[in-house]
């Protein structure tokens, strides 16, 4: 397995141990989506939907502007269009060398993105910053665009001064609509998921170490590749008592990744 893949499988355990630290921390009666419809999930109680996309990025110590400009693009396109609806965006990534915790994202930082000459944010930027010429809206319509087409996107709105942007900035950068939150390490998420699985049940920890906890991820796994939105959500009230009903470790190709395999190994054999 190359170096590449191996990161992105660990991205996505990443994000399904910080799907599962969702389900545990959140008040009774809240309904967790995996891989959301807004984001990679999405949680929703009466009050708030908190809308999460989650980056993992174990190679790099610090993050640029660049590195996070995308999901900060597509969460605004979202707000856009979304303006009148009770949703929190929460832009989850863990930077190895940075500090865990809210990070400030400034009203500049944004403009800064929205001037971003990244060819493929366009579709992002044209919907919050509409064209105004026909010419432009036309080739932003066509689904492929040559060499000559781009630029002269690109062209238009790195000159354009009169656009209107959809949104107020301001607005979307008040904690209750947009945080920006540096996430745990790894083994530190793993490490606070099992505290809360003992806190939240009577679990062992070594049945936590050996069952429970592998097959609460592969539980999150099996339901991020279901088609179907309303089959990909969990309601954490039953979730305790759902997987008390598991009564061997799952070996798949997700629990082969927990740092714990080869105990999991010997645990299945004695089952």
């Amino acid at each position: 397995m190359t170096r590449e893949a191996d990161y992105t499988i660990k991205g996505f355990i990443y994000q399904f141990n910080k799907t599962l630290e969702q389900v545990l921390s959140e008040p009774n009666g809240t309904e967790i989506t995996v891989e959301g419809i807004i984001e990679d999930i999405d949680v929703v109680s009466a009050e708030l939907t908190k809308a999460i996309q989650c980056k993992y990025h174990e190679t790099k110590e610090s993050y640029n502007l660049s590195d996070i400009s995308k999901p900060i693009l597509q969460m605004l396109v979202h707000y856009a269009n979304n303006k009148d609806k009770d949703i929190q965006y929460i832009l989850y990534a863990h930077f190895s060398g940075e500090t865990e915790g809210e990070k400030t994202i400034s009203k500049s930082d944004i403009e800064g993105i929205l001037k971003s000459k990244d060819k493929s944010y366009l579709g992002y930027i044209s919907t919050l910053k509409p064209p105004k010429t026909t010419e432009i809206q036309e080739l932003l319509l066509k689904t492929r665009k040559n060499a000559d087409e781009i630029k002269a996107i690109t062209t238009y709105y790195g000159t354009a001064t009169d656009l209107e942007l959809q949104i107020d900035i301001d607005e979307f950068l008040k904690s209750e609509k947009f945080k920006f939150v540096i996430g745990k390490s790894f083994d530190n998420l793993i490490v606070d998921i099992k505290q809360l699985l003992e806190t939240k049940s009577d679990f062992t920890n070594i049945d936590i170490e050996e069952l429970f906890y592998p097959n609460a991820i592969q539980k999150i796994a099996d339901k991020s590749i279901l088609h179907n939105p309303d089959e990909r959500k969990i309601n954490n009230t039953n979730f305790i008592s759902d997987l008390k009903k598991s009564k061997k470790t799952a070996i798949t190709r997700w629990t082969k990744e927990v740092s714990t395999y080869s105990s999991l190994l010997t645990k299945r054999r004695n089952q």
